[in-house]
């Protein structure tokens, strides 16, 4: 997957995270916030490429393996049932991992897949 892909992804993910979180958390929806999320999605996006750069077509480590998607949903769980964050914080850390879970995603798609751990022994 190319970085254009990932950006792309990441901006549609995070742009619809913050929709439907804000509409589930009862937050107001504003053309700043539905920017700001678009933003978020760039980086988030290509996070895991920044943290395993390709220096070769199977670079997917850990950062890049289903165990990490995993990580990253149930953090994303625990967060959202966390009775003493505040729902503006869900919303923006749900956007977050969205973002990241979008590289996840995109790569599961191609012939490679993704790895279950990364690691080589």
């Amino acid at each position: 997957m190319r970085a254009a892909e990932h950006i792309l992804g990441g901006v549609i993910t995070t742009t619809i995270t913050y929709l439907a979180a804000s509409a589930i958390l009862g937050e107001p929806v504003t053309f700043e916030g539905l920017v700001a999320a678009g933003i978020v999605g760039v980086p988030a996006g290509l996070l895991l490429d920044w943290v395993e750069p390709a220096y070769h077509p199977h670079h997917r480590g850990p950062a890049h393996s289903t165990l990490a998607f995993g990580g990253l949903l149930t953090l994303g769980h625990q967060v959202w049932n966390d009775p003493n964050m505040l729902p503006a914080g869900k919303v923006w850390t749900s956007i977050a991992l969205a973002g990241v879970c979008s590289h996840h995603f995109l790569d599961a798609t191609t012939t490679m897949g993704l790895p279950f751990s990364g690691l080589r022994f």
